[in-house]
């Protein structure tokens, strides 16, 4: 029997990605979660089942411990900002997690999912 693949969320605290980790560990997936600060995730019915990870996603070297060993990663870090103001500060960081999250990936060798905002 081969183990059940790792997946890394970002942005597990968010509306995104607070919905997609069910969906994967009912799926069969190990979930590793990163977020910027884990008491966020209190209250999450499904909490005792992923493995959290404190990091940012602006922080490169946060990003390559937390892909360590994973198959496939999830930026689900919101766009809204950017939509509804493309001035605000979201947009910065937002763009500025893409490319950290794209750089530690292809360092860890890790696939890069894409997760529908219809979930």
């Amino acid at each position: 029997m081969t183990a059940a693949k790792l997946i890394l969320v970002s942005g597990a605290t968010g509306y995104v990605g607070g919905r997609l980790v069910p969906w994967l560990l009912a799926a069969g997936y190990r979930v590793r979660c990163l977020v910027r600060d884990p008491a966020r995730l209190q209250g999450r019915t499904w909490l005792s089942q992923v493995e959290l990870t404190a990091g940012d996603v602006l922080q490169p070297a946060s990003l390559v411990a937390a892909m360590r060993d994973v198959s496939v990663v999830y930026y689900t870090c919101t766009i809204w900002a950017r939509l509804t103001n493309p001035a605000a500060s979201g947009n910065t960081r937002s763009g500025a997690g893409v490319t950290g999250v794209q750089v530690a990936a292809r360092t860890q060798r890790t696939d890069i999912g894409h997760a529908n905002c219809v979930l």
